[in-house]
């Protein structure tokens, strides 16, 4: 009814459920059962090295076939975008040209761990790897930064998920960045996903 072709999904367990490992294996266990209509992202937790490269073996090296991105959530895990662990996450995606989602959102509570500033200086030296920016960064201070990420760099887009609607908010990033680097989501589970496509239709 959507006219929705296809979802990307991670799994809640492994966000905000403690249990990476076997959410994961539940990513990969429905988009086994619904292969042409979902992909699957993996999370990963910068706070666990060890386990980071275990999930990527996995997934990327035995079983490659069900999964297609990286999944971060900085919030979560409380480390800065621009900390070292993650940088080891984007050589990852680097090395195989993996787009990642990553939650980004610039405010008092999420902005010390997810203001896509932190990521300006970065992006450029993954040239392979796909920075997603959820929800560009959710705020107006949010927007203006990832747009300045973005920005020169064809390895970013800005994706448009949120439980707001900003008058204008697709116009101004086209104007600042073009529509190549704009990426349509839903959040859905939390949102309703007419409510996301009410803002493209």
């Amino acid at each position: 009814r959507a006219g929705i072709n296809r979802c990307c999904i991670s799994s809640i367990l492994s966000l905000y459920g403690g249990d990476i490992s076997e959410g994961n294996c539940r990513t990969s266990e429905t988009v086994a059962a619904y292969p042409d209509l979902l992909m699957g992202y993996v999370v990963l937790d910068p706070r666990n090295l060890m386990g980071v490269e275990s999930e990527f073996k996995k997934w990327f090296h035995e079983k490659n076939e069900l999964m297609s991105g990286f999944k971060l959530y900085p919030p979560i895990h409380k480390y800065p975008l621009n900390h070292e662990n993650y940088c080891h996450i984007y050589s990852l995606a680097n090395k195989l040209k993996l787009p990642m989602l990553i939650h980004t959102w610039e405010d008092d509570h999420d902005g010390r761990w997810a203001n896509p500033a932190l990521l300006d200086k970065i992006v450029a030296d993954y040239p392979n790897a796909k920075f997603i920016l959820g929800h560009s960064g959710g705020t107006l201070s949010g927007f203006r930064a990832a747009i300045e990420v973005a920005k020169d760099q064809p390895n970013v887009y800005l994706e448009l998920c949120a439980s707001r609607a900003s008058l204008g908010q697709i116009e101004f990033f086209v104007d600042k960045v073009g529509s190549e680097q704009i990426l349509f989501g839903s959040d859905i589970q939390f949102f309703d996903v007419f409510s996301q496509l009410s803002k493209v239709a």
